[in-house]
């Protein structure tokens, strides 16, 4: 099967830190993205800030200044069942999921 490509929102959220969302028709502010192996996924940055997307604190993005996409996209390299956690290496606390699905 062909990947999919994902983008996720990173937009302001409570107490000026940013959440993120990701960008899919149905899926609740905040939730997790649900994707499958070897898909792509983009962060957009919707804020002022810079943000950079980190997992297990290594960077996968270069920075993303305002109003700009991540480059470059994250393939999802982990196998069904499991869930990745990244966060932004700008902002401690930032942080968001992404399901990978069957």
């Amino acid at each position: 099967m062909a990947e999919q490509a994902w983008s996720i929102k990173i937009v302001p959220g409570s107490g000026g830190s940013a959440q993120f969302d990701p960008d899919v028709f149905g899926i609740d502010p905040g939730q997790p993205l649900k994707a499958q192996t070897d898909d792509v996924v983009s962060w957009d940055n919707q804020t002022n800030n810079l943000h950079q997307i980190t997992i297990g604190g290594s960077p996968i993005t270069e920075i993303i200044p305002p109003w700009d996409s991540s480059t470059p996209g994250y393939v999802i390299q982990q196998t069904a069942p499991a869930t990745i956690t990244y966060g932004c290496s700008k902002h401690a606390g930032e942080s968001g999921t992404i399901d990978v699905v069957a």
